[in-house]
Order: structure tokens, then sequence, then C-alpha cells
């Protein structure tokens, strides 16, 4: 029961998103094969690969169980353990398809939904795909790209701002690792001049001027390596801030006039036929059985000029749907919401706790300390426990008054015999 002066912690402001798997539960298959029965796989496989849409999305999100599929379906040979295994895998999928709405591919989507007075719903067929490339098969392209040695002189660069010093040494993060190298003056020069971007070719002559003693081929080897090694950054990589990254880098290369240098042009026209692809899929006129076709073309296309990445092309669903909830149901997840947040423990979870207690030992209560220095592994703490790249022992303390609580009520209600937990403001 709620305490009639008490207010929810949070407020709804009246923008809501669906999330929804595709296939409804009850489209879900009417039978499911023994695992070690190889001969009942291969007859659901062949059932279940005749659902066009659970074909596309297993095509969009595992190529090569798709081909495998496919091989077994025309009655080619197959190893009886991967037969077993691509019923067990496809059956993973038709469950997600069927139960599990985090968006992922064709599987499933998101839709916008509001709030009225009462409930109302209209669910269609004609849910659109939204292709995008894949970040790991673009930064591989772009790798490529800064490896030639002509456009990189065109290319604008800046230094990065996640450098960190450490002593004699500069270093970057990289994933859970870190790249260092020795901070000289050379390397401070380059971090001086290359503090807002410059291009690649003028920051070589800059450097030349102020160490002639030093040729230029030496001085472009330095700063080709700073790029490959991430302190410097080109302008090819997109902000966090842009949504379409591949747009952005032809931009980028049609500006350094890309298409002038014949060790760049070919790519740079791939580049743009693979956007051209990209835009003709997205295009609100474009049919499903047109996007499916050029899905298949934008993949080989993209493989032709990539393998990086497990699937090159990432696919967001927009579900066919109009979607409205009651205005109460909005008002009863404000005070859902605000009990989770004073159910939870507080502050986040005992591995801050000991973070927060190993900061005030080593630095004191009210200190100012860069983040950088405060997650050093060797200078400082590290990450929190259970982060990558810790190097804290995971968390091992008892239950706390609140574990004991919460308890305490759940072992209450099972001895009752009821099927809830009552909370009101004295539990």
């Amino acid at each position: 029961m709620r305490a009639p002066d008490r207010r929810p912690l949070y407020r709804h402001t009246g923008v809501a998103l669906l999330r929804a798997a595709t296939v409804p539960l009850t489209h879900a298959p009417d039978w499911w094969p023994d695992p070690a029965d190889t001969e009942a796989c291969r007859v659901w496989l062949r059932q279940m690969w005749s659902w066009p849409h659970l074909i596309d999305a297993v095509r969009q999100a595992s190529p090569n169980l798709a081909s495998r599929i496919d091989a077994i379906c025309g009655g080619r040979t197959v190893r009886a353990k991967q037969i077993r295994r691509a019923a067990m895998a496809t059956a993973r999928y038709l469950l997600r398809a069927t139960g599990r709405p985090t968006p992922f591919g064709l599987f499933a989507g998101v839709a916008p939904a509001t709030l009225g007075p009462t409930a109302r719903i209209r669910w269609g067929d004609s849910h659109r795909p939204v292709t995008r490339v894949d970040t790991e098969w673009l930064a591989d392209v772009i790798d490529r790209l800064e490896a030639c040695p002509d456009l990189l002189e065109r290319l604008e660069v800046v230094f990065t701002n996640l450098a960190v010093r450490r002593g004699g040494r500069l270093e970057v993060p990289r994933g859970p690792n870190r790249v260092t190298i020795r901070y000289t003056s050379a390397v401070q020069a380059v971090r001086d001049a290359a503090a807002t971007p410059v291009r690649f070719g003028a920051l070589a002559d800059k450097l030349t001027e102020i160490f002639p003693d030093v040729g230029r081929a030496t001085v472009r080897g330095m700063l080709t390596e700073l790029v490959q090694q991430g302190f410097l950054i080109t302008c090819l990589r997109a902000p966090f801030t842009v949504t379409d990254p591949l747009a952005y880098l032809v931009d980028r290369l049609r500006e350094a006039k890309a298409d002038t240098l014949p060790s760049v042009a070919p790519l740079l026209h791939d580049l743009e036929a693979v956007q051209a692809d990209v835009r003709y899929h997205n295009h609100e006129t474009t049919t499903g059985t047109g996007q499916g076709r050029a899905r298949e073309k934008l993949t080989r296309r993209m493989r032709e000029l990539s393998q990086a990445g497990r699937i090159p092309l990432a696919v967001d669903l927009l579900l066919d749907c109009d979607v409205r909830l009651p205005r109460h149901v909005a008002h009863e997840m404000e005070w859902a919401a605000s009990a989770l947040l004073r159910l939870a423990r507080q502050p986040v979870g005992t591995a801050w706790h000991g973070f927060h207690a190993a900061f005030c030992d080593q630095y004191g209560i009210g200190t100012l300390v860069p983040l950088g220095d405060v997650v050093d592994p060797d200078t400082g703490l590290g990450y929190p426990a259970g982060y990558p790249g810790s190097v804290l022992p995971p968390p091992t303390d008892g239950p706390s008054e609140r574990d004991e609580r919460l308890l305490a009520l759940a072992w209450q209600a099972m001895a009752d015999g009821s099927g809830e937990i009552i909370l009101t403001e004295e539990t």
C-alpha cells in the first residue's frame, strides 16, 4: 500500500518505446525433434526451412548456419553431428523469435508507442528492416585506407585526448589493454602541433622544421606509426555522435580527392556502391523482396572488400504496429520503478562500495583525482571488481541487512503459501 502523501521517484514523460519479437507464441512449432535423433532433426529442419520469415532472419544472423541448412534440405551429404547441431541452433533462434523482445536482426524490433485513455493495438506483418554497415567491418576498411601513404598525406589528424602520461611514457587505452610509447620530445611536439586537427602532410612539414637534422621520411614514418597505434586519429573515423559513419567516411574521402589516387580510387568507388545499396535497401518504397535481394548483394560486395566482422551488415527492425497504452499503466510503472530503486542496493552494489573505500584509503576524502589516474592499474586503483581489465578480486561480502530482510519476506510468503509479497511502507 502507498502512503497518501508519497509521490513516485520517477515520472513518465509521455514517450514510450515498444520492443517485441516478430513471431507470436502461437506460431511456435507443433513438435520439436529429439536432439539425439539425426533423422528427426533432418525432417524438422526441412519443415522449419519452409517458413520465409525464419529463413530471412537466420540468413541475416548466421550465414554459415543458413548455408548448412540449405545443404541439409538440398539432400547433400552432411555429417550427422552437423545436422543435430544445426537443428539445435535453429531451435534456439525459433525460441528467440517467439519469446525474446530484445532487438536483434530480423527476430525482434522496436516501434514507438503512445499513451491514451484506453489500450489499442494494431499488429501488421510489414516490418521494415533498416541496414547499416558493421563497425568492425568499417574499422578494417579504414585501417586499409590509413595505410595508403598518398592518402594519409591529405587527411586531417588530431592527437587523441585519451592519452595519459605515465612517467616517461604515454599511453592510450585499446579495448581491455593499453598501448604505450616513450614520451620523447618528438612525441611531445606532435602532441602540441596536433592538439587541433591538422593535415598530415602539413604536420610532417612542421616537425621537419622543428627537427631539421631528421629527414622528412623519418618524421613521416613516426607519424604513420602514431596513427597505427591510435595516438593520432584521422578524419576518416567518425565521432560517436555521427549516425551514419559510412557516409561520413565517403564524404571525407571525397574532400581529400581520393578519386585522383590510383591506389584508393577503386576502394572509394566500392564504398560509394555500398552506400548506394544501403540507401536503396532503407528507402521506404523498396519492397520486402527487394530488401532481401539487396541484403544478399550488399553482403557479397562487402565481403569482397573485407572479411572482418562476423556479419558485415547490421540490421535493425522497425515493427509494423500501432500501440497505445492506458495512462494508468504508465502511472503504475512510475511506482514500480520507484519500488525497484528503493529495493536496490545503495548506491550500486558491493563492488562500488569496495571501490569507494579503496579510493578514500588511497586519496582521502574530498580529493579531486583525474579519472585516468584512478583507473590506471599501476599507479591508481584500476577498474572496479568485475569490470573488464580489473585487477581487483571479486567481492565476497555476505548478505546485508537489506538482503536478510528481503529473504525473510520471501520465506514468509513461501510458508504462508502466498503467490506474492505485498510491499507497504512498513515492510
